[in-house]
């Protein structure tokens, strides 16, 4: 037997769990090929050379087996039907408050998911006794790396009050500065995409168009890789509070969505 840690991952949800890469323990066996699938598993095999030069290998699942999380995005609880209705309230001749909220899988270690948690990334903008709390998600529920990793975007409502977060950055902006985030919010990005589009970078494109410079805040994951609260947590951490941002790193609730017209 060879001594190597064999990892699947359960992506579709059912009884198939699909290799995805092996952990070396030490032996002379260093290469890993991939080979097709039959059973609830994907068979793989290790050899001790490259198999083109007739290296040795071991064609059966390894007697060291674990199951790995990978990551899972759900559509939002309240998807927000009509976006410029939500937004209504604010009064685009005047300043606002713009605050993008993180919840980080794993606060404080810029881990993009903590087994199958991701985090969630959303934004609130507050003028007076108005306020809307919401967020950019999938229209469909289990996007997953590789499998099925984009769906129709959908803006969903966070403002219940009982929404978390573990860091956030808020800022005064300017009069045009809320009406191209509010422009941006109802004219979102059709397409969610895990790897290239998703709540992080509605956020980010939201707070930069608010004059917070946020970064692309990139990382990567079993299967892809993009922007996520994770990486973007740490940065909000690492930054420095100036006249016109406030920074928390405490966490706590995001306020309720409050439409006062």
């Amino acid at each position: 037997m060879t001594n190597y840690t064999d990892w699947y991952a359960n992506i579709e949800g059912g009884s198939t769990l699909y290799y995805t890469h092996s952990v070396y323990n030490s032996t002379t066996y260093e290469y890993v090929y991939v080979g097709a699938g039959t059973s609830s598993y994907t068979y793989h095999h290790h050899v001790s050379g490259d198999s083109s030069y007739g290296g040795a290998s071991n064609h059966s699942i390894e007697n060291i087996v674990e199951e790995e999380n990978i990551l899972v995005v759900i559509r939002p609880d309240l998807p927000i039907i009509d976006v410029q209705d939500f937004l209504e309230c604010f009064d685009v001749t005047q300043d606002a408050v713009l605050t993008i909220y993180v919840e980080e899988p794993n606060p404080g270690s810029g881990q993009t998911h903590q087994g199958g948690f991701v985090g969630h990334t959303f934004i609130s903008i507050s003028q007076g006794v108005n306020t809307s709390t919401y967020g950019y998600y999938p229209d469909e529920t289990n996007i997953y790396p590789v499998i099925n990793e984009s769906s129709i975007a959908v803006l969903g409502d966070d403002g219940n009050g009982l929404e978390h977060f573990s860091a956030s950055i808020s800022t005064t902006i300017t009069a045009n500065q809320l009406e191209q985030i509010i422009n941006h919010s109802i004219n979102h990005t059709a397409t969610y995409n895990l790897n290239t589009y998703n709540c992080t970078d509605f956020a980010i494109d939201a707070g930069n168009l608010g004059g917070l410079n946020l970064p692309a805040s990139n990382g990567v994951w079993l299967g892809g890789n993009g922007s996520n609260p994770g990486t973007l947590g740490m940065y909000i951490r690492s930054a420095t509070t100036t006249n016109n941002t406030i920074i928390n790193t405490n966490g706590g609730t995001a306020p309720a969505t409050n439409k006062g017209c």
